[in-house]
């Protein structure tokens, strides 16, 4: 079962990368339009058995490392576009979400894969609960952050009054704003019952609620970013390229919190 899981992994790189080139031409050809779509799917399946075999492997949530860690986070990436493709009609999404999810998906081949042995601190339903609720969240503000910079390249197009093709298959600037910032919103609301779940969980684990460990940190500071993003939206009317720029600026936060501290900061949550 290793072996079928490591070649559905495989294979599910293989078709996101297809997916991304096939999205790609989309934006040029309307005819590639079936193509994309159908291997953008099969990707999503072969996708959903490596995560699901990966969980039948283990025993339990893929949450213990960071490899089956972000097999879940791209997996609810592609389930997030795949849903607003629906609602929406954001077809044209997949051109920057496939390329998105086969990058962090690629990157997962050179972290720990262990799936036989488990921290005992990272088992019980806090931490399910904890970790699920922040690699949700992190999946919604990966979403906004690709919907910005659509935002970005289509009001650049505006600007210029430079229309190329693609501006035709791009929704509307207050399509991409209005969904950037519901999927803020969601991010935020679930990065904080996140960090409080953790808090719950780190008391019982580790005997203290809180320590400032790298990850706690970068967690806050996440999260103060994304706050921001609401406030001066919501006060300031920061609308627009503003709140474009501020959901990108808080993106690079969400990468540095979820790989650059797990991978090289010392701290109690570096294989998470």
């Amino acid at each position: 079962m290793i072996h079928l899981s490591g070649g559905l992994y495989v294979l599910a790189l293989v078709l996101y990368a297809a997916a991304a080139a096939a999205y790609f031409g989309y934006l040029y050809f309307r005819h590639w339009e079936g193509a994309a779509a159908w291997l953008g799917r099969a990707a999503l399946v072969a996708h959903t058995l490596t995560l699901g075999f990966r969980v039948v492997e283990s025993g339990r949530p893929p949450f213990a490392y960071l490899f089956e860690a972000t097999l879940f986070f791209t997996w609810l990436l592609m389930v997030n576009y795949t849903l607003l493709e629906s609602i929406i009609g954001l077809k044209v999404a997949g051109a920057f979400v496939t390329p998105v999810t086969f990058v962090l998906l690629f990157s997962a081949a050179a972290m720990p894969r262990e799936a036989s042995v488990i921290d005992p601190t990272l088992a019980g339903a806090w931490v399910a609960v904890h970790l699920s609720l922040s690699i949700i969240g992190y999946a919604a503000f990966t979403m906004a952050f690709v919907l910005s910079l659509m935002y970005l390249l289509q009001e650049k197009q505006l600007r210029s009054k430079a229309f190329r093709l693609i501006f035709r298959r791009l929704p509307s600037l207050e399509v991409l704003d209005t969904w950037s910032h519901r999927l803020v919103a969601v991010g935020l609301a679930l990065l904080t019952l996140g960090i409080i779940s953790g808090s719950i969980w780190a008391g019982h684990a580790w005997g203290s609620h809180w320590s400032w460990d790298p990850k706690e940190t970068w967690s806050v500071i996440t999260w103060a970013v994304y706050g921001a993003y609401l406030l001066l939206r919501a006060r300031f009317g920061w609308h627009g390229r503003k709140a474009a720029y501020l959901s990108i600026i808080g993106y690079v936060f969400v990468l540095v919190n979820f790989f650059v501290v797990n991978l090289f900061l010392n701290s109690l949550h570096r294989r998470l």
